[in-house]
């Protein structure tokens, strides 16, 4: 009787250090947890400010590129436009 009440105590104590083990082993695991969110939340960010950069060099670059290529264009026009005056001043003097 003694040796069944003292086993069963043992078998008592037993149980409750070992919930306490894993409730104490799942403290351990969320506090190892968190750091590791926070580094892949910084990550993520620093990933998306990257791409943002990208985008807006890109799209800059674009932009650059139909400036000068209408620039470009404007500025052929207005050469045409005034070698078209010259020789029409040129006919003119000729006349």
């Amino acid at each position: 009787m003694i040796a069944d009440e003292i086993q069963v105590k043992g078998n008592s104590q037993i149980e409750r250090e070992k919930e306490d083990l894993l409730n104490m082993a799942s403290e351990d695991l969320e506090q190892l947890e968190d750091p590791k969110n926070e580094t892949i939340y910084s990550e993520q960010q620093r990933a998306f400010d990257q791409i943002r950069q990208q985008v807006s060099r890109q799209a800059l670059r674009r932009a650059i590129g139909t400036l000068n290529s209408r620039l470009n264009t404007e500025l052929h026009l207005r050469t045409i436009d005034h070698n078209i005056g010259l020789l029409r001043t040129m006919m003119n003097t000729n006349d």
